[in-house]
């Protein structure tokens, strides 16, 4: 037992993805087998491996609490991230283990999978800009790479998975430009060196920042650059566009969090010309995306729709720093919480995709019609997270500044466009919201429209699981046992401050 412990403190803080890298090795001899029994043992073997990989992780940190080096940075924020990516990677196996387990490349499939997030956790525990580019890039590459896997293979597809490449390493280029440009200021090569500027004292420093907003908001494909990723989604199946949302975007979160340091250039106090160009740019995505889902009739489309309005609501938040000097570290609390919320969200839904498919051979909303009488269960799921959503993105903007006191005109002008202006653009999102539940309980025609939908059994325990942690925090929400402050989390009672320490 002692030798097996000084591994892991030769190879902490990367005895995580030293265990995700000895399962791709591991996945590509037992892959030289076809046998059904070895697709079942590398399924097992791969979700032991993110098992392992995320208790290692934790067990380190509690070990030897947060650690910073020449590449790394550790803290905190790093080890919720690095949780919330390996629980998206175990979901992301049980979709493409329920929809590809007979296909002839699914060995490949699982290997780029467990490759992906060997590189995103490198991304997130990377601080050395060197390391951060490498990482990204090899993200980005790995993704793509297994999104193309997926692809079954059309014309339209693979055309679309191509522009979706080109514009996805637009971003990675623009980081790099914007590394070559900081290391003139003659500083610290490390972001986390970064982590108390204000001002852009260098004409450097503020030609950088300008290129590190410009590649994450094309990271995120956000107006007016919605085009290659929403013609991605909608000629792609279910379990590629399950590597979009909780692969990629959370990989941007990650992005955006490591980054936020510098944004407060943008977001400082009374910083009329940065509320005004990040404002503008969050409602252009608040409102697009309500609109285009108003148009789209292919559910993921649409879905597609709210996860680009979480992205807006991500944006908009950082227009409150122009008003109170919220940091960029303070800022980031709000992105854990908006991935959260997309994941208890999309995870399940993403599901209902994967049933639409199953039993019609797409995705179109229509195919959902009467779903109430086809299979209640999944039905009344479905819209409990509907409307829990609804409420998450109430809860989620803070509100409390706006009602209390004075209310918005405490803000003045400022505060009544972010508050009137978020209230809108959240009702138009719930217009949509209420129209996908009421073609659940469209009638059905009078001939052939009773037939049931067909649903083993895991998904019923699936989609259940979800429902319930989201009942169970809206409850804990309501009798104050879980909470969100400016600056800190509050779990069970408990108050975390992830950012506080400037992590």
């Amino acid at each position: 037992m002692r030798f097996i412990l000084d591994i892991i403190e030769k190879l902490d803080p990367y005895t995580g993805i030293m265990i995700l890298a000895l399962a791709v090795l591991i996945t590509i001899f037992a892959g030289l087998s076809k046998s059904k029994r070895m697709g079942i043992f590398i399924i097992i073997l791969n979700a032991l491996s993110y098992a392992g990989a995320l208790y290692m992780i934790i067990y380190s940190f509690g070990e030897y609490g947060p650690r910073t080096g020449f590449l790394i940075d550790l803290g905190l924020p790093e080890l919720i991230l690095s949780c919330i990516v390996l629980f998206c990677g175990l979901n992301v196996l049980f979709f493409i283990s329920v929809s590809r387990f007979s296909g002839d490349s699914f060995i490949r499939m699982i290997i780029l999978l467990t490759f992906s997030l060997f590189s995103i956790l490198s991304l997130i525990m990377a601080d050395n800009m060197i390391f951060v580019f490498t990482a990204l890039t090899i993200t980005i590459l790995s993704i793509f790479t297994l999104v193309s896997s997926l692809d079954g293979g059309s014309a339209g597809s693979r055309e679309a998975i191509g522009k979706f490449g080109i514009r996805a390493f637009l971003p990675a280029v623009l980081i790099f430009f914007g590394f070559s440009v900081l290391s003139g200021t003659g500083g610290t090569k490390s972001l986390s060196g970064y982590a108390s500027i204000e001002s852009a004292a260098d004409p450097l420093l503020l030609i950088s920042t300008i290129v590190f907003a410009c590649a994450i908001y094309l990271y995120f494909f956000l107006y007016p650059f919605q085009g290659p990723f929403l013609k991605l989604v909608r000629r792609i199946d279910s379990s590629s566009v399950s590597v979009l949302w909780f692969l990629y975007m959370p990989a941007g979160i990650i992005l955006l969090i490591k980054f936020g340091a510098f944004f407060n250039i943008f977001d400082g106090k009374n910083n009329i010309y940065g509320f005004t160009a990040v404002t503008i740019l969050a409602f252009l995505n608040l409102f697009g995306a309500g609109i285009g889902a108003i148009r789209a009739v292919s559910l993921s489309r649409i879905l597609s729709m709210f996860l680009l309005f979480e992205i807006g609501t991500v944006v908009l938040i950082r227009s409150l720093g122009s008003m109170d000097g919220m940091s960029g570290y303070f800022a980031g609390q709000y992105d854990l919480a908006v991935l959260v919320i997309i994941l208890m969200v999309l995870l399940p839904l993403c599901l209902l995709i994967m049933l639409l498919e199953k039993n019609t051979g797409k995705d179109m909303l229509i195919g959902i019609g009467g779903l109430m009488y086809k299979n209640i269960y999944i039905g009344i799921c479905s819209i409990i997270l509907f409307l829990w959503w609804i409420a998450a993105n109430i809860y989620i903007f803070p509100f409390e500044k706006f009602i209390s006191g004075n209310g918005p005109m405490s803000y003045g002008l400022q505060g009544l466009v972010l508050f009137i202006g978020y209230i809108m653009a959240l009702l138009l999102i719930a217009v949509n919201i209420f129209r996908v539940i009421l073609v659940f309980f469209k009638k059905l025609p009078a001939a052939g429209g009773d037939k049931t939908i067909s649903v083993p059994r895991i998904f019923y325990i699936y989609i259940s699981v979800f429902v319930l942690l989201a009942l169970s925090i809206l409850i804990f929400v309501i009798i104050g046992k879980t909470g969100m402050g400016h600056d800190h989390l509050v779990i069970w009672g408990s108050r975390f401050d992830i950012f506080g320490n400037g992590n």
